[in-house]
């Protein structure tokens, strides 16, 4: 991201009072540094995000698992023998 600095930026608008008026130089390292810090200042934000979104998945999938697994499977339907040996598939209810 590319970041331009025109004089208009080092410049203050309404020039305070002398005593409060930094001298320009102090200004401009002002504006670099916090250029400077911006690259981290953004990583942080972006990683505390990802941090927050992967925190809520993981959540969510778990509550989903415990879902799962507290779901009643059902049995496989095992062959029946009627008294006189033929087999048939039992419906289940």
């Amino acid at each position: 991201m590319p970041i331009l600095s025109f004089p208009f930026h080092r410049e203050l608008p309404n020039p305070p009072s002398p005593p409060l008026l930094l001298p320009q130089r102090l200004q401009f390292e002002k504006a670099v540094t916090m250029l400077a810090n911006f690259r981290n200042y953004l990583h942080y934000h972006v990683k505390a995000s990802k941090t927050y979104l992967h925190m809520r998945m993981r959540g969510k999938v778990k509550g989903w698992l415990q879902v799962l697994n507290k779901s009643h499977h059902e049995k496989d339907a095992k062959d029946a023998k009627t008294a006189s040996g033929k087999t048939f598939k039992r419906m289940s209810t």
